[in-house]
């Protein structure tokens, strides 16, 4: 049987582990996020090894459904549209689970290697809390304009992560993330 090459690869070609630690390795910073403890920063070079390290030890595991459980810890790597996810979770220190592209892969892996993405996590010396990153990450978007160098509020912070410099700050009770002449994403969040 004669097949075209072209025809028969998945739209999801660069759907793996190593494509994932490569394109992190580019990266200069990934966010590594504890759920409900907050998020710190990693160089994408330091992850990139360590997912090079020890993922041709992991197995693929049949799960039916990425929702099964929720994860503990989670590494964005923003590559692509949508961006690739690493979960690891707390009751099965045993399992990690790829997602991006629309698809999720989970794996195997030895609870050591979960103590150790943990570990990555808490030998950074600044924490975003968790407040923050998940206004960062589930913000939805608003169609002001930035138009000057720093926001008209006074009381604000600044989160640097890799080049880009994002400014976050309160106003009328929602919390705002902006970023130099760019959208507002509007943070409306629980408090």
């Amino acid at each position: 049987m004669i097949s075209n090459p072209e025809s028969s690869q998945s739209a999801s070609a660069n759907f793996n582990l190593n494509y994932v630690a490569k394109s992190s390795a580019a990266q200069d910073q990934l966010i590594i996020r504890v759920h409900g403890q907050g998020a710190s920063l990693i160089t994408g070079e330091e992850f990139g090894e360590w997912l090079t390290g020890v993922s041709g030890g992991w197995t693929e595991k049949q799960v039916s459904s990425p929702y099964e459980l929720s994860p503990g810890l989670t590494v964005y790597v923003n590559d692509g549209p949508e961006g690739y996810r690493l979960n690891f979770y707390d009751s099965e220190k045993g399992l990690a689970m790829l997602s991006g592209d629309g698809d999720f892969r989970y794996y195997i892996i030895s609870p050591q290697q979960y103590e150790q993405i943990y570990g990555l996590w808490g030998s950074r010396s600044y924490f975003i809390p968790e407040v923050v990153v998940r206004a960062l990450l589930e913000g939805k978007k608003t169609n002001r304009q930035s138009v000057q160098d720093i926001p008209d509020e006074k009381d604000y912070r600044v989160i640097e992560i890799g080049k880009e410099l994002y400014y976050l700050y309160q106003k009328g009770g929602n919390y705002y993330c902006e970023r130099l002449s760019k959208h507002l994403p509007d943070l409306n969040l629980v408090k």
